[in-house]
Formats: structure tokens, sequence, C-alpha cells
């Protein structure tokens, strides 16, 4: 009897070791997982240092596009597909007078 015992002890201290690690791991995908949800758009709010955006998107068919973009002082007119990107025209980006 003391054999049986004995194994069931050391049964029950496996699955005892393996509910703690099952735990262990939950926590660390629980704090993993706030981290990424919660810093990261901290992060995005620093400000924004990008000198490239998207002014405009006009879609041709579910697979073609055209992108207005503005990168520093030019705006890039780009037809997008499924498989190319194809700069269509390049200028100036157009100055905006504010009257005061």
């Amino acid at each position: 009897m003391g054999i049986l015992a004995a194994k069931s002890v050391s049964l029950a201290g496996l699955w005892l070791q393996l509910g703690m690690t099952l735990l262990i791991l939950l926590l660390f995908a629980g704090l993993a997982f706030l981290a990424v949800r919660y810093l990261k758009p901290g992060l995005k709010m620093a400000g924004n240092t990008s000198r490239m955006r998207i002014v405009s998107r006009l879609p041709l068919s579910p697979r073609a596009q055209i992108f207005l973009v503005q990168l520093d002082e030019r705006e890039l007119i780009v037809g997008v597909t499924d498989n190319q990107m194809t700069l269509l025209v390049e200028r100036d980006a157009p100055q905006v007078n504010v009257d005061e």
C-alpha cells in the first residue's frame, strides 16, 4: 500500500507542476497581450514623423486602384494592382494660400 500511495503522490505532484506551468504561461500571454494593446498605441502618439501620407484613393476595380500620395513637397499619383505599382504622375504639391 505504501508504493501505491507514493505513486499517487508523485502523480498529484506532476499534475500540480503542470497546472502551475500552464498558469504561468497564461499569465505571460496575458501580460504580452496587454503590453501590445496598451503600450503600442502610446508609442504612436509620440508624434507623426512620417514624410509620406495618402491624400486620396480611387478604386477602379476590386484589384486595381489609384492613390494620390504626398511625399514631402511632392505629389505622386500611383496605380496599384495585385502584381505591381506604377508611377503615373509626379508633380510639386500645390501651395495652399491662407488669407489673413
